[in-house]
């Protein structure tokens, strides 16, 4: 697959936000609805969609499968649905509107006379998103800021780049050291956090060529990417690279 020339493009996603919009309907447009929460699920793997239907008005998932191919073919990356509660009373007045009524999105979300929903998506950062997360424990289901990932640009100069992404401003922050490979990052939030991104980034490091024996954990400031610290090991043996590093914590 190196081989190929177009190796490097294969990879050149670009972290992308698509909005859903949430109808209110009659009980034969629910029945689509119900149709596109299982096209949803099956295209995406996430089982409990139909319940963010019923629960939230306005709720992010993130994902990075594609729900519609020939639609993503020019969109391929990290992906946001946010699903806005809209009226749909005047069915034909819709056609002309953007559905999508938040702030700081120029996302577009189009009923179709057939019924269905058009969305264009808009991109949150120009920089390959591979291993996105964010602060799960407390954000989780709901509307959050930041994500940490790795680059996914394998023709970069530094293609072992740490970043972070500010979802509302659509810039991001990075950290990269030559021949180094650094794992998913893993958000610690400060132990009286008080803000998104109040905490340390873990990741797991290896490096390339003549260090293939040398391992380390890198401690990045969450807000900055400034390092803090890091810890180095010498193995007997080359160490392959980790995609997803495991912390556990000391109980």
């Amino acid at each position: 697959m190196q081989q190929n020339p177009d190796y490097a493009k294969l990879f050149r996603g670009r972290p992308l936000r698509f909005i859903l919009p949430l109808i209110e309907t009659d009980l034969k447009q629910a029945a689509s609805l119900a149709k596109l929460t299982r096209s949803l699920s099956e295209s995406t793997g996430i089982s409990s969609i139909s319940r963010f239907y019923k629960t939230f008005q306005n709720e992010i998932i993130d994902t990075s499968k594609n729900i519609n191919q020939r639609f993503l073919d020019d969109y391929q990356g990290f992906h946001r649905w946010i699903r806005p509660k809209a009226n749909s009373g005047d069915i034909e007045a819709l056609l002309a509107k953007n559905l999508i009524k938040l702030d700081k999105t120029n996302c577009l979300a189009v009923r179709l006379s057939d019924g269905s929903i058009f969305c264009k998506p808009e991109i949150l950062c120009n920089i390959g998103c591979e291993t996105p997360r964010f602060y799960y424990e407390k954000y989780l289901g709901v509307k959050y800021r930041y994500f940490y990932a790795i680059s996914s640009d394998v023709d970069a100069e530094n293609p072992g780049t740490i970043i972070k992404v500010d979802t509302y401003n659509k810039t991001y922050r990075t950290w990269c050291e030559k021949n180094c490979y650094p794992s998913e990052p893993i958000f610690i939030p400060s132990p009286q956090s008080n803000a998104e991104d109040d905490g340390i980034i873990l990741s797991s490091m290896v490096w390339g060529k003549e260090l293939a024996n040398k391992v380390g954990l890198l401690i990045l400031c969450a807000k900055t990417l400034n390092e803090i610290g890091r810890a180095e090991f010498t193995t007997p043996g080359p160490v392959p690279k980790c995609l997803h590093g495991w912390f556990a914590f000391d109980k």
